[in-house]
This record gives structure tokens, sequence and C-alpha cells, in this order.
């Protein structure tokens, strides 16, 4: 005869809940309790306004050819496991040859990046109607990917970013596939091999000002 049990609705929830990926970073810029670095000088400037975190170069990269390389490490973030890193973020203005920002993490030495720093690290590079992943490594430095209008998936690669508005970005790595979505929506999709590092930042090459608000970090 079989004994039929009851596990408590409680333990039930309880269970689930620890399948569940946690926040384990969160800012709403509110103020500077994470201590973001703020920067300001001839060419780059780095602030804290209205709850965001903004970012903004002054010359196009060929008249000016510097890049200001931002890291930010976060507790107990493990960038070779499955995470969720999700951002709200608006484009204010943008002149050259691309026009959008870029998102960084892994390993990252933003203080020396040649071939004797620690690094390794992934980026996407978002434009205004594309996106692409690229992979910095002290031995290969730069590799690029294709952008998302060379695939041909089911995923929507027909997007586009208007300046001045502010979206709703995600970045999801789960075992060994990357995907990248925009107000809900995938617009990219690729295979990854993760990378170990506890940081996330910015690689601000461009002539561009935009910035970041609501940033979470689940894991």
């Amino acid at each position: 005869m079989y004994k039929i049990t009851f596990t408590p609705l409680c333990c039930i929830i309880a269970l689930f809940l620890l399948g569940q990926d946690k926040i384990i970073f969160k800012d709403n810029f509110k103020n500077n309790k994470h201590h973001w670095i703020i920067q300001h000088d001839t060419e780059f400037n780095v602030s804290i306004q209205n709850r965001a975190l903004v970012f903004k170069k002054k010359d196009k990269n060929r008249q000016n050819n510097w890049c200001l390389w931002y890291e930010k490490a976060i507790p107990h973030f493990k960038s070779d496991k499955d995470f969720t890193i999700t951002f709200y973020a608006k484009i204010i203005s943008s002149d050259d040859v691309l026009n959008g920002f870029d998102f960084q993490w892994g390993m990252i030495n933003a203080a020396d990046t040649s071939r004797n720093a620690i690094t390794s690290l992934y980026q996407l590079d978002f434009d205004l109607t594309k996106v692409r992943l690229s992979k910095f490594d002290n031995i290969n430095y730069w590799i690029y990917y294709d952008w998302s209008d060379n695939y041909n998936e089911s995923f929507n690669t027909n997007f586009k970013i208007q300046r001045g508005v502010l979206y709703k970005y995600q970045i999801i790595q789960k075992q060994n596939n990357l995907t990248v979505k925009i107000e809900d929506t995938s617009v990219y999709e690729i295979p990854i091999t993760p990378q170990k590092g506890s940081s996330i930042g910015v690689q601000q090459c461009l002539k561009s000002n935009w910035k970041m608000s609501k940033l979470s970090i689940q894991q």
C-alpha cells in the first residue's frame, strides 16, 4: 500500500526560490554609495546625474585617438558562471563611425591593457541598428565577431534605437550561449566560452554622450 504525503506550500515555495538566480548587485544611482569613479578632464567626463551614470567623450576617435577604460569590480560576481545583467540606457548624442556604446564583463584591468596585464573580457558594441560581440585577452588582443545584421536567425535583428529614448538592455549568459535583449526582445544570440572574472566595464572610444541607470546583476 502506498503512503501519500503532502509537502507544505511554504516548503514548495522555498525549494522553488532556491533554484532561481538572485540579485547580487543593484544600483539605481540615486547616490554614489557603490563608489563609481567620477572623472572630468579635457576629453572624458564620467558623472552621476539624475539617478544615472553618464559617460561622455568630446572628440571623434580619428581626431583624438584616446579610449577610456572604465571598470567596476562587483562583489560575488563570477563572469564564468550563468548570469543576467540588466540595465537601462539612453544615447543622448553620438557622432562617430558607430553611434552607441560598449559594455564589458570579465577580468578587466582598466589601468593596464598591455600584454603584461591580466585581462580577459567580452565586450558588446551597441550601435543604433545592430550589436556585436568582441573579445580581448593578452594573447590575441581583439577578436571581433559578426554583427547581428549578418545573421538570419529567428530572433529580431531589425531594431532601431532612437537617441534620447531610454531602453531596457539584458545580457544573458547561460552555459555556452549569450543572448542579448532590448526591451525584452532577443536581438542577438551567439555561442560563447565563459571567461573568469568579477568586473563589468565600459570602453569609451567614440564620440558620444550616453547614460546608464537601474543596473542589476542576477546570478
